[in-house]
């Protein structure tokens, strides 16, 4: 019996192996729900492949459990959306690409500072010398 809970602990190893650099990338609690959401969908699926016949509770407790799932899900991506926009340059990318326009022919067409980190992001006077070379640009 013990040589069988070796083997039976050995084989859970193996299986959720691949999942461990998940949890680099998502917290605990997300791994947990997107676990019991690919569980449930597993056992709806089961239930529907064998035909077998369940209660209204049973489909009511597993709808809830999907729903629920959907729903943090589309909560966790509204959030990243939310922070990516925020944040669209760490600290000194942005110097680093603005000062390619010059070298590179890259050109400006629109900037947001709000995108900038930083207490000051976008100093007036270089706004002004994007306009005077966009302007300067567009003549051309």
């Amino acid at each position: 019996m013990v040589h069988f809970i070796e083997i039976q602990q050995e084989l859970l190893f193996y299986v959720n192996s691949p999942e461990i650099p998940y949890f680099h990338y998502t917290s605990a609690l997300t791994h947990n729900i997107s676990g019991t959401a690919k569980a449930c969908a597993q056992t709806v699926l089961a239930t529907y492949w064998y035909q077998e016949t369940k209660s209204l509770l049973w489909w009511c407790s597993n709808l809830i459990v999907l729903i629920g799932s959907a729903c943090y899900t589309w909560v966790k991506q509204i959030d990243m959306e939310r922070r990516h926009r925020s944040k669209l340059f760490a600290a000194g990318q942005a110097y680093v690409v603005l000062s390619r326009v010059k070298s590179s022919g890259i050109l400006i067409e629109e900037l947001d500072c709000s995108k900038l980190p930083g207490k000051r992001s976008c100093n007036n006077d270089a706004l002004n010398e994007m306009n005077r070379l966009r302007n300067l640009a567009c003549d051309n």
